[in-house]
């Protein structure tokens, strides 16, 4: 509240040399003053310091933008793309794959004893808070068409592997006790069309 107060800024800047810009380890630190202390000038503490604040994010957002441009300037230049194109090809190992998540493809929420799960009832109480206000009943309907959509991973994306969950509301509908047999047998069905067609699940 003193408006007579002498009021010095520090401002300190840190960096480390990367492995294109520098072969050293050690980082580089600079402590840079700035003196408001001027006794025939008023100043207001909290005006100044805010002044301050301003003055030393600027000057560190300068600071910070060179010597990325200079970090640049430093880089080897690029390989031309023809001479780096066997460097983009994939091994002749390297396996194509897609992922999915049950509630999010599987839909027939009601279909063969299926349980209720958290997300079935999220959505259904709480619509507003889902975007469009969606929900997974149907989805993609996955548990009907799976043979078609593994039809379509082998020979339209031609994927060599294939992770997927499995819905525990489809093999324990009640959380715990007896096991859905259809449930069971939905998953089977699933693991079974993809080895028929050389996907790995």
């Amino acid at each position: 509240t003193d408006t007579n107060q002498n009021i010095f800024g520090l401002a300190i800047t840190t960096s480390s040399p990367t492995t294109e810009s520098s072969s050293s380890n050690s980082a580089v630190a600079e402590i840079h003053v700035i003196n408001y202390a001027r006794n025939r000038i008023r100043r207001w503490s909290y005006l100044s310091a805010l002044f301050l604040t301003i003055i030393a994010e600027i000057y560190l957002y300068v600071h910070h933008h060179n010597q990325i441009r200079k970090h640049d300037a430093q880089r080897p230049p690029l390989l031309p793309l023809e001479s780096s194109r066997e460097n983009l090809l994939f091994p002749p190992t390297f396996t194509w794959g897609a992922g999915t998540s049950a509630y999010q493809i599987e839909g027939a929420v009601t279909s063969d004893n299926r349980g209720t799960t958290i997300w079935d009832t999220f959505t259904h109480l709480n619509p507003p808070k889902i975007y469009h206000n969606e929900n997974g009943d149907v989805a993609c309907d996955h548990y009907h068409h799976y043979h078609s959509d593994v039809i379509a991973m082998a020979e339209q994306l031609r994927l060599g592997a294939y992770r997927f969950s499995i819905a525990w509301s489809r093999i324990l509908p009640e959380g715990r006790g007896e096991v859905n047999e259809k449930g069971v047998a939905f998953y089977d069905a699933l693991i079974d069309a993809l080895v028929e067609r050389g996907i790995e699940a």
